[in-house]
């Protein structure tokens, strides 16, 4: 769930001309979704029924777009160096007719093109622990390709997991109080300001060497994996603008929080959502197989705070938005920040409780 993507003036079809496709452009499609980057569907002439994707990154959300993009080549690049032993495969960029990976425009927009993935699909909720533990198991082998050894990325978004920081801005928000709404939200910023010895836990640990620093995603979510259609079979993970120097914990933490409720975090009644155990078991037999024996035993106990710390940090950011107006996440209606922290805040508790009775 992200911001509302910029205004621009350079056009897609005065854009795919700087890329070498095989034919001219017989058809160039908006695609719906994509909050963040704008997306088209491309079918140029000559190229054998295969189609390509093209994307224009938001300069508001990745300021330094060149370093995002580099990021990507070097992602790609060693992911289809050579196979992936669970036939996983990747994302493959097109060159402009320059030889470049991507392409800035007049007005400083940047774009890319990817070849489109044919007969595949994505879902929202997993409906089965299969399809939950074969998204987990994408996303451990993604991170072991990358981290083994470690892939030389830029962290182009600072502290963007550490959990740490998320409940620092909570405070400033708390004190600043924009919108007039810390009245309102008293209890759960408490609730989540109670936890600072978790919040420290993941990234105290990376800083002081206990866990390696390795390659993340950093945004683990089943739509983030394409998947052969019809089958809980992945083909390929995508959306990599997110991918830099961190923890493959982080990764966990993300697909645990998405999957283990089987609702979405904008439902309306929060008291009705639960976890599902089975669910996050499989979670973990998928991310810990797909890691294939890269996991340190450290690493592996801090799985479950990963999970914890995740859903805490992500209800900190809702509440922090709340309290700030609303400026960043998109909204229906003036309380959904609210409900979805509280929904953040019962997945926390539950699954607290799950750990606790283990």
């Amino acid at each position: 769930m992200t911001p509302a993507s910029e205004a621009h003036t350079s056009e897609p079809l005065e854009i795919l001309s700087a890329f070498a496709l095989p034919g001219p452009v017989r058809d160039c499609t908006r695609l719906a979704g994509g909050h963040i980057n704008a997306s088209w569907r491309v079918r140029p002439e000559g190229s054998k029924g295969r189609s390509f994707t093209l994307q224009r990154l938001n300069p508001q959300v990745f300021p330094d777009a060149r370093a995002v993009m580099e990021n990507i080549r070097r992602v790609v690049a060693r992911l289809n160096a050579g196979p992936d032993p669970r036939g996983c495969g990747s994302l493959r960029l097109v060159s402009l007719i320059s030889g470049a990976w991507w392409h800035v425009a007049g007005d400083g927009s940047h774009w890319r093109l990817y070849q489109f993935i044919d007969g595949a699909s994505t879902y929202d909720v997993a409906t089965t622990p299969e399809l939950a533990e074969a998204a987990a198991r994408a996303f451990g082998g993604f991170a072991s390709r990358l981290s083994d050894p470690p892939l030389d990325l830029v962290e182009t978004l600072p502290g963007f997991h550490d959990t740490r920081l998320r409940l620092q801005q909570l405070e400033a928000a708390i004190a600043r109080n924009v919108a007039g709404r810390a009245g309102h939200v008293g209890d759960e910023c408490a609730r989540v300001l109670e936890e600072t010895a978790l919040a420290r836990r993941v990234p105290d640990a990376l800083e002081s060497g206990a866990i390696p620093c390795r390659v993340a995603h950093n945004d683990a979510k089943l739509a983030n994996v394409l998947f052969r259609e019809g089958s809980a079979e992945p083909c390929c993970v995508i959306d990599l603008d997110t991918v830099m120097p961190g923890t493959p914990l982080h990764d966990f933490g993300d697909l645990v929080r998405s999957m283990i409720a089987g609702t979405t975090e904008d439902t309306s009644d929060p008291s009705e959502v639960r976890i599902r155990p089975e669910y996050y078991r499989a979670i973990t037999r998928g991310f810990i197989d797909g890691m294939a024996g890269l996991l340190t035993r450290e690493e592996q106990q801090l799985l479950p705070d990963a999970a914890r710390s995740i859903m805490l940090e992500q209800a900190a950011r809702f509440l922090a938005d709340y309290l700030a107006g609303d400026t960043y996440y998109r909204i229906t209606d003036p309380e959904q920040n609210l409900r979805r922290a509280r929904v953040q805040l019962a997945l926390f508790e539950q699954l607290s409780g799950l750990r606790s009775s283990a």
